[in-house]
């Protein structure tokens, strides 16, 4: 029999219950009850899973918007053929959705990312757009966590770092656009994205920010590692210092920090410049080596 919305209904020991079979499921109500407590318990029972794997009916609902929202379909995600439906173009097109990106956030999304197929899928065009803004997101969450000792005087790099953290919406996206770390094998300059306007402000900006990107392009192998690694060897240098190191740390932090903020934002982007120089305040203010900043 048939309730007065159209389920099939069937006697059991706890009165009538909603039963389904492949033709209701096909149709717009059957589907609908899919979404439900009781399709979604359905769906783990060996019927449900039998028809999961229906190739006309459960198979192809499992790659609707509405299907993958399910426990089934997230689960069907990590299976291979789901692996391999996300690099199709059906797949490509899902993670483009809100439901798609919500996904991507979700710990399995991250750890499909990690994947050889989700690596495949961030080279994508389709995806640049996300990874863009994930990186932009990430860098922003970074900066607001940075913590910066407030007795010590501030470097270039790190007066840099507050004003670009103090720019407006609208300036400091193309100041982080341009200053990004590119694969310049596979990626088109910023002047060549036809969906990225630069405004006017920013020209100027935008003429040195390729300057320094060409300049780290050209930054030897032995540079590229101490713009890395210069505070960890510092850590690990014995103590006290003599008065050799602690000139030439006063000089690098006092005045060419700056320079190295902008190779090292070039090659590893801004987190990365975080981090080293959050190390390197540290090891500062171990070694009572920069003024205070009211001195």
């Amino acid at each position: 029999m048939a309730d007065d919305n159209g389920y099939r209904l069937k006697w059991g020991k706890n009165g009538y219950r909603p039963i389904a079979d492949e033709k209701w499921l096909l149709t717009q109500i059957g589907r609908e009850w899919l979404l439900t407590q009781s399709g979604e318990a359905w769906l783990l029972t060996p019927g449900g899973q039998k028809w999961l794997h229906t190739p006309v009916g459960g198979l192809e609902w499992l790659q609707t918007p509405s299907g993958l929202q399910t426990k089934s379909g997230r689960e069907w995600l990590k299976t291979k053929s789901g692996k391999e439906w996300l690099l199709a173009q059906n797949g490509r097109e899902w993670l483009q959705t809100n439901g798609g990106r919500e996904w991507l956030q979700t710990n399995d999304g991250r750890e499909w990312l990690q994947t050889s197929h989700g690596q495949a899928w961030q080279l994508t065009p389709a995806a640049s757009v996300w990874v863009t803004m994930e990186d932009f997101s990430n860098t922003l969450e970074t900066i607001s966590e940075c913590t910066i000792i407030p007795q010590l005087h501030l470097s270039p790099a790190f007066q840099a770092i507050q004003k670009f953290k103090s720019l407006p919406d609208f300036l400091m996206f193309p100041a982080f656009l341009a200053l990004r770390p590119q694969d310049h094998s596979t990626s088109t300059s910023l002047q060549d994205c036809p969906d990225i306007e630069v405004i006017h402000a920013m020209t100027a900006f935008v003429i040195f920010a390729t300057a320094a990107q060409e300049r780290s392009q050209s930054t030897s192998d032995a540079l590229k590692y101490a713009c890395q690694n210069w505070a960890v060897h510092l850590s690990r240098a014995q103590t006290p210092w003599n008065d050799a190191l602690e000139h030439i740390f006063k000089l690098f932090w006092n005045r060419y920090s700056l320079a190295w903020l902008e190779r090292q934002w070039c090659l590893k982007g801004l987190r990365s410049c975080l981090a080293v120089l959050s190390e390197g305040q540290k090891i500062a203010k171990e070694h009572d080596l920069i003024q205070t900043s009211g001195v």
